[in-house]
């Protein structure tokens, strides 16, 4: 492989995935990467005023909204103006939109390229929130049930049932002292990560294993709509969809129930 077979195989991957089409303010134009819901990051030409500018349909920062995270203010603020910034971009607090300057003529090629290239990079600000927001629930989840199975079980991070389905590890695995089911759980604060525990099921089903249940457990609920198709399947597969917060102490003893152990008094 040369640079120049590359350069043409690369230019083909990323043209093959554009997309670009009327809609009636203007142009909608898309490209290769997706947001974290799977959709692709799009943007808009509008052309039905004075001015033309760039922009996105707004519901990238109302859906951080949504779900309490503030984008204009503090350090998630000052990334999101950095990034922004590299395609001629700015956050329109009026209207929640991720948008350009009113332009004195139509943005060239090389803009919107820039503009769309910013809006992909503007997904960190999500991704670096859930993650914040999983490693402390994570270590929350963990310390506490540990604390209350030590002395019945072991839980093990990161962990496998056994040596066949090793290509799926659990975040984490309770292992019964007494002889009773394991429960591999993963700690769903995505429908991805959810995807993941419906993948084992399904492994498990096809190798005739009842080795282990499992479990996805969740922060909040958040992000994990019952209406979402890949939620549905996995509800009918795995054995527990579990909300953590605001209700720690049943979420905690549901697990118990599933590994077969006493449920404290």
């Amino acid at each position: 492989m040369n640079a120049e077979y590359l350069k043409k195989e690369l230019c083909r991957a990323f043209c093959s995935e554009l997309s670009v089409h009327e809609v009636p303010a203007g142009l909608a134009f898309s490209g290769l990467f997706e947001d974290l819901n799977g959709d692709r990051v799009s943007g808009y030409l509008i052309r039905d005023r004075e001015n033309p500018y760039l922009t996105d349909d707004g519901s990238f920062l109302s859906d951080l909204e949504s779900v309490g995270i503030d984008t204009l203010g503090g350090t998630r603020a000052k990334f999101l103006a950095s990034v922004l910034a590299t395609g001629n971009a700015f956050v329109d607090h009026s209207t929640m939109t991720i948008r350009t300057p009113d332009l004195d003529s139509e943005p060239s090629p090389l803009e919107i390229t820039r503009f769309l290239s910013a809006l992909v990079r503007a997904q960190d600000v999500a991704f670096w929130s859930k993650e914040r927001v999983k490693s402390t629930f994570a270590e929350d989840f963990y310390n506490a049930l540990d604390a209350r199975v030590s002395s019945r079980a072991r839980l093990r991070r990161n962990a496998t049932i056994n040596d066949s389905l090793m290509d799926f590890p659990a975040d984490i695995l309770l292992e019964p002292y007494n002889g009773g089911i394991p429960v591999a759980m993963f700690l769903a604060q995505t429908v991805e990560r959810l995807n993941e525990a419906t993948l084992l099921a399904q492994e498990m089903r096809i190798r005739g294993e009842r080795a282990a249940k499992i479990a996805a457990v969740s922060d909040t609920g958040d992000g994990l709509s019952f209406a979402n198709r890949k939620v549905a399947r996995a509800l009918n597969r795995i054995e527990g969809l579990i909300v953590y917060r605001q209700d720690e102490e049943a979420a905690l003893d549901r697990i118990v129930r599933l590994a077969e152990l006493p449920v404290a008094a």
